[in-house]
């Protein structure tokens, strides 16, 4: 079975980098912030993903994380993003996390967003009380869907 699941990049207004997150050819999430696309692969349980750069991409296995030098070609000036989104990805975002304070934010998040059919692990607590508030916040981080 072949790969479907595709991270590509591409710079905001702002020059800040949008990873996007894209299941064959629909966009799935595109965000700002490493973690909500970390943690949205991990509600999906995908086990490895393109990252694409215009016309080249490299497999990534997520179960390793290696940055190969065709991985860091690609990335190119998004290979901070990338880095990133190592370090979020290996944070089990379904459990309460030293590292990322924020992290059942960012999963709750990517799982709002998601096609339901698509979320493999579904949460394993109830909201948080200041759960709408804080999905406010996250939006302004949110590229697709359109959330403005």
């Amino acid at each position: 079975m072949t790969n479907n699941f595709t991270i590509s990049f591409y710079d905001n207004s702002n020059g800040v980098t949008v990873g996007s997150l894209q299941y064959g050819d629909k966009t799935l999430l595109a965000t700002t912030h490493p973690a909500t696309i970390a943690y949205a692969l991990q509600a999906m349980g995908v086990k490895s993903v393109d990252i694409k750069n215009h016309q080249v991409s490299a497999k990534l296995s997520l179960s390793s994380l290696v940055v190969t030098k065709k991985l860091a070609k690609i990335a190119g000036k998004h290979m901070s993003w990338m880095e990133f989104f190592f370090i979020f990805f290996r944070i089990d975002s379904y459990k309460e996390s030293v590292t990322d304070k924020d992290a059942d934010i960012h999963l709750r998040t990517a799982i709002h967003f998601l096609p339901k059919k698509m979320v493999k692990n579904q949460l394993l607590t109830e909201a948080p009380p200041n759960w709408k508030d804080a999905l406010e916040n996250r939006k302004q981080y949110i590229y697709y869907p359109h959330c403005r």
